[in-house]
């Protein structure tokens, strides 16, 4: 399985690795497929939530684990050099330079295993080596306990990316980021790895890509009350709400830049607006950055802030202009420092589309209020079916038919040939009006010749007017 951040995500991730801020998204990205490695960090017997790493506490004597499991076998060569290094190792991890409390002083607790530690420029690399040789088989995991493996009281970032790559004693290339949530101690009430909150539209996800209308789209961020006894934690004062901290907040992002998968462009999602319904207890703010485009926080303004059953607040976003292909594209809503649940994301789905259609039933073409049953263009211009089975053709400015013709019922046609317009019942023209103004009726043209001053009528016929 291939996890792939949106472009946008990738970008501020890349230059922002030595600042906090860069590390809100905790996702996995893997730059091969072909043995399917996965692997998280542990402390104590809490295997089921491997997205942490602590902070130095000399109380804290619990041990972090690396735990690595893979899709496909994996065989450990055996090496003839037992001294692992950049060029002998079968896997080796990168870490920020400044994450660690000591690296030197990290160390295996595994007779198999031997490690070695280096730092250069702003990373520190642990390679790792299997002194005997021999294989990690599919499905199955590897532990390796490490000692010392503790965040330095001084860094101040909340969450840090830890790779995974494969070495050159192994038949193959692969690469893993992960990133991993900074805490200050281990946590006893890790409740799971995702929070019980829903995401969902209150609008509908459609947005016109005529490259003109603003459109506005609205979601909701709730705690329904149908999910509070099956996953808040039980051992919970207060099992009916979900209580954030003042590092809690939530990241606004918008695929963009890409017809096809975009949204929209770099220019236009900057001029974007964000505001929430509970403007009380949340504030939006874009992200600190370099670069367009931007990012929002949505975070609470005080600690202590609870989310209660059947409760949330809505989020807005407007002044959406696009001209991008019709498609579907994502927003994307990263959670962050959420006590005793993992850091993760909600993805809603946007339509970028040329045809809307109302709570009433009413189509647009081109525009977002219909006010007939069709509507093309604009509101008001189209068709209308009314209840006594009438069809209407509604055409404001006038009705402007090319090079075709309009069938009647069964016998009858309304048409254009050479320039002329013509009624036709069974296949036989009974009304014409050439270019000239003349009128035909039957097989006889008919002139008609008008003198209001003289209030004069004068007629002449002749016959075949075809």
């Amino acid at each position: 399985m291939q996890f792939q951040l949106p472009a946008p995500i990738k970008n501020y991730i890349k230059n922002y690795l030595d600042s906090y801020a860069s590390l809100f998204f905790e996702n996995l990205h893997h730059t091969s497929t072909h043995y399917g490695i996965n692997f998280s960090i542990y402390y104590g017997d809490d295997t089921q939530h491997g997205n942490f790493i602590y902070r130095s506490d000399d109380s804290n004597d619990k041990k972090a684990t690396l735990l690595i499991s893979t899709q496909k076998k994996i065989t450990w060569d055996k090496p003839n050099d037992l001294n692992p290094s950049e060029n002998n190792c079968h896997f080796y991890l990168v870490v920020d330079g400044d994450l660690l409390n000591n690296y030197n002083a990290v160390n295996l607790d595994n007779p198999n295993w031997k490690i070695s530690k280096s730092k250069i420029d702003k990373y520190t690399y642990f390679y790792y080596l299997n002194t005997q040789g021999g294989s990690l088989e599919a499905e199955n995991k590897l532990s390796l306990p490490m000692s010392n493996f503790f965040v330095a009281s001084e860094y101040s970032g909340t969450s840090t990316s830890i790779a995974f790559h494969l070495g050159n004693l192994v038949d193959g290339r692969e690469e893993l980021n992960r990133t991993i949530r900074v805490e200050d101690s281990p946590s006893e009430n890790v409740v799971g790895s995702s929070i019980p909150l829903v995401a969902s539209w209150v609008s509908d996800n459609t947005v016109l890509n005529d490259g003109s209308t603003s459109d506005s789209l609205t979601f909701s961020l709730s705690y329904p009350s149908s999910r509070v006894h099956t996953i808040i934690n039980q051992n919970s004062n207060d099992p009916s709400s979900l209580k954030l901290s003042d590092k809690s907040r939530f990241i606004l992002a918008f695929d963009y830049g890409d017809d096809k998968y975009g949204l929209t462009t770099e220019g236009i999602l900057n001029k974007f607006g964000v505001s929430v319904s509970d403007t009380t207890n949340w504030q939006v703010e874009p992200l600190p950055n370099s670069y367009n485009p931007t990012y929002w926080s949505i975070k609470p303004k005080s600690e202590g802030l609870e989310f209660h059953a059947a409760t949330g607040f809505e989020i807005t976003v407007s002044s959406i202009v696009t001209e991008y292909t019709r498609g579907y594209t994502n927003l994307y809503l990263y959670y962050q420092n959420i006590p005793g649940y993992e850091d993760g994301e909600f993805i809603l789905p946007i339509n970028k589309t040329s045809v809307c259609v109302t709570e009433h039933g009413k189509v647009g073409i081109g525009t977002r209020n219909p006010q007939i049953d069709l509507a093309i263009g604009n509101g008001v211009t189209g068709l209308d079916y009314n209840q006594n089975q009438v069809l209407s053709v509604i055409a404001p400015n006038g009705l402007d038919i090319r090079g075709g013709k309009i069938a009647i019922w069964q016998n009858w046609m309304l048409g254009n040939e050479n320039h002329n317009f013509y009624i036709s019942a069974n296949n036989q023209k009974s009304l014409l009006i050439n270019n000239n103004g003349n009128v035909g009726i039957g097989t006889r043209l008919l002139i008609l010749c008008f003198f209001q001053a003289q209030k004069f009528m004068r007629f002449s016929c002749r016959h075949n007017y075809r």
